[in-house]
């Protein structure tokens, strides 16, 4: 049987290899910039910034959650700092020059402009909400429909309770790497036992599966004992969301580009209202643990890759999950950019 071969270092270190990223699959990408615990009323507005497209996520009440550019029609400055929170705002206000825009996005008034205006709305990019998630498609033109990476989240997560979850903490961090590089060591169960010797004792690494379902693949593995933190259950959804299961709650992950050879992981933690305090944070020390050990990993293997190591054969048993991976890569790669 002949054995795949993982993409070549070039692709994780050259700038050029990032550019012909961005534009062809980051930004053509659904990736998840909000949830809606975090818009629950009307004139709630968040902000999320993807491979330097700064984007809003507004809830506007009888129009729904629309995502816009964070830029002003004005001369692109911004309606909302980075990271910033805004609630119950009834129109939205360019932090430059003062325009101001409806929460659909329409413009209202130009303060002391000086000549009449010509009609500028926001700049809206695709969206969709599903199961509280926010979707959007950052560069305006989506690569493929939602619908099958929908339809296969819905597969895998039927009959499991999302909506009920509240909304608990959020954190970030910053990664020295290529974000396929994390997204490469998500994608395998592998090196678990090597590690992560916290997250071993608590799974049966002997029962440890992996299923591929289009955008999504999907871990499995059996938790040791009825008071571990893990559920078992990780899916990862095509290019850059992980939803990671406990008992009794789910961790958000986003896989956020930001430039070449640096990567951002946005972590949104939701709880069922019946777990404690002491639950809670067992789950999160525990994400918190996993995390830093794969960031030393994925900027070592950086590091590696910048020496100019390629990447040897796959494991047959342990990495399906990269060839199919490197599959779609392979295939936004050749599509010709919109």
């Amino acid at each position: 049987m002949a054995l795949q071969v993982g993409l070549p270092a070039e692709a994780y270190t050259s700038e050029a290899a990032w550019q012909r990223d961005r534009e062809q699959l980051v930004l053509p990408g659904w990736w998840v910039v909000a949830h809606q615990a975090e818009i629950s009323d009307r004139g709630d507005v968040v902000s999320f910034t993807i491979a330097g497209t700064p984007l809003i996520v507004v809830q506007t009440g009888d129009a729904g959650v629309r995502v816009f550019l964070n830029a002003c029609r004005h001369r692109a400055g911004p309606l909302i700092w980075p990271d910033e929170h805004l609630r119950r705002q009834p129109r939205l206000r360019c932090r430059y020059h003062g325009w101001q825009y409806d929460l659909t996005g329409t413009l209202l008034a130009t303060p002391q402009f000086g000549a009449p205006c010509p009609e500028l709305s926001l700049v809206e990019v695709p969206s969709v909400v599903w199961r509280g998630l926010v979707f959007a498609c950052p560069g305006g033109t989506p690569a493929e429909s939602a619908d099958a990476l929908l339809a296969a989240l819905r597969r895998t997560f039927d009959g499991r309770d999302l909506e009920g979850l509240e909304l608990h903490s959020r954190s970030s961090h910053e990664l020295a790497c290529d974000w396929k590089v994390y997204v490469e060591n998500y994608l395998e169960g592998y090196h678990i036992p090597f590690a992560h010797p916290g997250l071993a004792r608590e799974v049966r690494l002997a029962d440890y599966t992996v299923h591929i379902d289009g955008p999504v693949v999907e871990h499995r593995v059996a938790p040791r004992t009825a008071d571990a933190v893990s559920a078992g259950c990780w899916a990862w959804a095509w290019p850059g969301l992980a939803l990671n299961v406990y008992a009794g709650g789910l961790c958000v992950e986003r896989m956020v580009p930001v430039a070449c050879g640096r990567t951002r992981l946005d972590y949104l933690y939701l709880f069922a209202a019946d777990r404690s305090l002491e639950e809670r944070a067992r789950s999160i020390a525990t994400s918190q643990e996993v995390t830093e050990e794969d960031r030393r990993l994925v900027e070592a293997v950086q590091r590696g890759l910048g020496a100019g190591m390629d990447p040897g054969p796959l494991s047959p048993r342990h990495e399906q999950g990269l060839v199919a991976f490197h599959q779609r890569v392979r295939e936004g790669w050749s599509r010709i950019p919109a």
